[in-house]
């Protein structure tokens, strides 16, 4: 479901949590604020329903310190559209700095089920940020 927001206010209508919100000019964005998956426990970041009408371009950054992570870890992100896998996202600390912001860019459809979920193989629990924009496909 979209989030909540008053694209007349004036005011960043953008909050956090596992919706999204209209920020204006037909555009949405959304913070997960911090999540902690951990192997077996992954954690829902968002889940929401696309709006209608048309596709979106979305972009999708994370952040987390891969320093955390045990050696031979993974951790990152799968993005689900209407139950199905679009995308999977998962970055090493042998292959990556310290922190790592990585981004990718899909198109999702119109009145899609999406949903991003944060995953990592270590057992002790991962923090990290999901946040994404989506602008309709003109």
């Amino acid at each position: 479901m979209l989030g909540g927001g008053n694209p007349v206010s004036g005011s960043n209508p953008a909050g956090i949590g596992g919706s999204i919100s209209y920020v204006g000019a037909d555009t949405y964005a959304g913070w997960s604020g911090q999540v902690t998956p951990t192997n077996g426990n992954p954690v829902t970041a968002f889940k929401f329903i696309t709006p209608t009408g048309t596709a979106y371009k979305t972009i999708i950054a994370f952040g987390m310190d891969t320093s955390t992570l045990a050696s031979g870890e993974l951790a990152g992100y799968e993005v689900k559209q209407n139950g199905q896998i679009i995308l999977e996202k998962f970055v090493h600390p042998s292959t990556q700095g310290v922190s790592t912001l990585d981004d990718s860019t899909i198109i999702m459809g119109a009145e899609a089920e999406i949903e991003i979920i944060a995953q990592t193989t270590d057992t002790s629990g991962i923090p990290m940020t999901i946040c994404l924009t989506m602008e309709p496909i003109q």
